[in-house]
């Protein structure tokens, strides 16, 4: 048994018993007013001044935020990965592997998928994305290979998945993007490996590069501690964006003319204050990055030049692990997920959630 399934079965065994006295329940519809500064709580709406940045996008101003949809961290119930495709969202439940669909409001629940779930508690899901005919792709990790880890693939109208692609370097697949010719771009956070995916579903190591490896030390953690590397990416079109969880940064891979990855940058970090534990990053209509920062439940935001600015922090988020954008307009929106993981783990009051946040 290796020490990553070991983790692994001892994270799940615990949050089964360490969750029984939640109180999390259904429900939503709790907004609450912020950015990023200091606050004042009045008949449960938090307003606060600050909002650094500036620009267009999620640059400053007041920031509202409304608690979508709670779950119940005693039944498994820890949202993951999100994907918007167009009025339907989707929601990974990283312990179940269960995929969920809803109105882009949090209403309407309906069942969508279920992966298969990894033996004796040795994996779970991560990422979700969706291609142009609207089916639905999960990211599996196994550290057993039983099932395979890889990328599952859903059809668009729901239903049972199947195994679209695999390879040795993906055993901890986590963060998706799609460039314009149809190659799917996946990251494992284990492997530290950038991979590409065809319309065959044939993957081939794009990027192996020790900025995009873990290293639970870099920022305070324990040598044994699962490695947690490559994870958020974005597609730009000329590069690819990606946070490195561990080491709190962001790296920028140029794309070559011939489709090949350029030298390796560091767009911002490291900084292990501001960004260890960076998780799901997205781009905003300005350029910038807006990233979850799990460990801090934190979002920042990321101009081009590399700067961090808080833009939210602290209640309601809980462990926010994946951001996307949707809608346009005064309707357009950051969805984000709160997957709860350290206190659920630890036995406290968690807060698992879909969170709506507008600029």
């Amino acid at each position: 048994m290796t020490k990553a399934t070991l983790i692994t079965m001892v994270l799940a065994s615990t949050l089964a018993t360490a969750c029984g006295d939640d109180d999390a329940g259904t429900g939503g519809g709790t907004t609450t007013s912020t950015t990023s500064t200091t606050s004042s709580t009045t008949s449960g709406a938090t307003t606060t001044s600050g909002g650094q940045g500036g620009g267009g996008g999620a640059g400053g101003g007041e920031l509202q935020v409304e608690v979508l949809k709670s779950f119940d961290a005693a039944q498994f119930q820890l949202p993951e990965g999100i994907v918007v495709r167009g009025s339907d969202l989707f929601l990974g439940f990283a312990f179940t592997s269960a995929v969920e669909r809803f109105e882009l409001d949090g209403s309407g629940e309906t069942p969508f998928s279920t992966l298969p779930v990894p033996a004796n508690s040795s994996g779970f899901m991560t990422g979700l994305t969706v291609d142009p005919a609207g089916d639905v792709y999960a990211a599996l990790v196994s550290f057993t290979g039983d099932p395979v880890p890889g990328v599952y693939r859903v059809p668009a109208a729901g239903g049972a998945p199947v195994l679209f692609a695999s390879h040795p370097s993906m055993v901890f697949p986590n963060g998706f993007a799609w460039d314009d010719a149809g190659t799917l771009f996946v990251t494992d956070s284990a492997t530290g490996t950038i991979l590409s995916i065809d319309s065959n579903g044939a993957a081939t190591p794009w990027l192996a590069d020790p900025i995009l490896a873990g290293d639970p030390t870099a920022c305070g953690g324990q040598a044994d501690d699962l490695v947690v590397g490559a994870n958020g990416v974005v597609w730009t079109g000329d590069a690819l964006l990606v946070a490195n969880s561990d080491k709190g940064l962001v790296a920028r891979i140029p794309i070559e003319a011939d489709g090949s990855a350029g030298a390796v940058e560091t767009l911002a970090g490291p900084d292990c204050a501001k960004l260890a534990g960076i998780d799901g990053i997205t781009q905003d209509e300005d350029g910038a990055l807006v990233a979850a920062i799990n460990r801090a439940d934190r979002l920042v935001r990321i101009d081009e030049g590399g700067a961090v600015t808080t833009l939210l922090e602290g209640a309601p988020l809980d462990f926010p692990a994946s951001v996307t954008f949707a809608g346009s307009g005064d309707e357009r929106a950051l969805y984000v997920t709160s997957f709860a993981l350290t206190r659920a783990l630890a036995g406290e009051p968690a807060s698992p959630a879909l969170l709506r946040v507008r600029f």
